[in-house]
């Protein structure tokens, strides 16, 4: 398991690090999966 996220940590880590410079394949496949499990902040239901 830690093997599996060193570089993903790394990256974080980095001075330049910024999160929309990341793959958000899988991020964006779970909010659309489970887009019934949380609400938007400021978005009208």
């Amino acid at each position: 398991m830690v093997r599996g996220n060193t570089a993903q940590w790394r990256a974080y880590m980095a001075p330049d690090f910024h999160p929309r410079q990341q793959d958000t394949t899988s991020s964006q496949r779970w909010l659309l999966d489970h887009g019934d499990r949380y609400a938007v902040v400021g978005q009208a239901t």
